[in-house]
């Protein structure tokens, strides 16, 4: 029989019920239940509230809601759910996510054994790249400023490129950020204001670093966790995702927007945002299905951001409707 616990679960979702039954049944089998379960619809709520697994789970958890969202925003969807959480422990996941069926019972040993760590963070599956290609790709992104050659820690470089290496670990490990795929945020972090930044919108790049980088650097070196213990897989859904054509214009404005907000401190920093900007757009280019509009979305974005750069970082201007507007042809 399955218990409770003091933990609030938030799930945005936007027209994924396919996904959100998936996650909902593997939350409903797991050995402990969270005491309030928040899914924050940002598409058609009916649909939502009609799936069997809502009924089901509100005879087994005590506080279950849908809210609706009328802002199609990732961030401000987890905002709206962190405004209405009572849980000590708040589980951020995303809807094409599986629980392991232990997971609540291993999340609440691990806080119970880390009571100094603000956020923890567990494991999920990646596709594997070969010996060469992460040789390769390491030696060449140290050159530009976008990886370390020997961390098998999440770090942010001086460039504002945010490394992932801790996803598969086998061991707990302290780290500088985490995705916001498999992520947990004890509640007195929010309770003194920190929020996901609305400046980035949409499906969004980013927002997972910039939430957990700026609760590393206020609380420091020791405060977010990978957890080996707390497993999910994670399907991967197509559904709602952005055109490439739009991820080129968000990459390029998000990543600018971390830098400048989070890392930017002493001049060699700006040599390394410039050459990793120089790598990642040549590879986004280049792997692109339409090389030459991938190329003029690169310049259009590029143009708009020096253009606009002050007015960006002060949210005084509208960039969202440039990066989601229709790409050129």
């Amino acid at each position: 029989m399955s218990t409770k616990s003091n933990i609030t679960v938030i799930v945005p979702t936007i027209n994924r019920q396919n996904d959100l039954s998936r996650l909902l049944a593997s939350i409903a089998k797991n050995t402990k239940l969270p005491n309030q379960l928040i899914i924050v619809e940002q598409g058609d709520i009916k649909k939502t509230e009609e799936l069997p697994e809502i009924e089901s789970l509100r005879t087994k958890i005590e506080d279950v809601s849908i809210i609706y969202s009328n802002q199609a925003s990732l961030v401000r969807a987890r905002n709206v759910g962190i405004e209405h959480a009572h849980g000590e422990l708040i589980v951020f996941l995303d809807d094409d996510a599986i629980l392991a069926r232990n997971y609540f019972e291993n999340l609440i040993k691990i806080a119970n054994e880390y009571k100094d760590v603000k956020i923890f963070a567990g494991v999920f599956d990646m596709p594997d790249s070969s010996l060469f290609s992460i040789i390769l790709n390491r030696l060449i992104g140290v050159i530009f400023c976008v990886s370390h050659p020997f961390t098998s820690r999440n770090i942010i470089m001086p460039s504002g490129h945010n490394v992932l290496r801790a996803y598969k670990s086998k061991k707990p490990i302290y780290v500088e950020w985490t995705s916001g795929l498999n992520m947990l945020v004890r509640k007195e972090v929010l309770n003194v204001g920190l929020r996901f930044y609305e400046g980035f919108t949409k499906y969004s790049l980013g927002e997972d670093a910039f939430f957990t980088y700026s609760v590393y650097k206020k609380y420091g070196k020791r405060s977010i966790l990978v957890h080996p213990d707390l497993k999910l897989k994670h399907s991967y859904s197509q559904e709602g995702r952005l055109h490439n054509q739009q991820l080129i214009k968000m990459r390029i404005i998000y990543k600018y927007i971390f830098w400048k907000k989070l890392v930017k401190k002493y001049r060699y920093q700006s040599i390394c945002y410039v050459l990793s900007e120089v790598l990642l757009s040549a590879l986004y280019i280049v792997q692109s299905d339409n090389i030459i509009l991938s190329l003029k979305n690169t310049i259009k974005a590029y143009t708009y951001l020096l253009k606009h750069k002050k007015d960006i970082l002060n949210r005084k201007i509208d960039y969202d409707n440039f990066i989601l507007s229709e790409f050129s042809r």
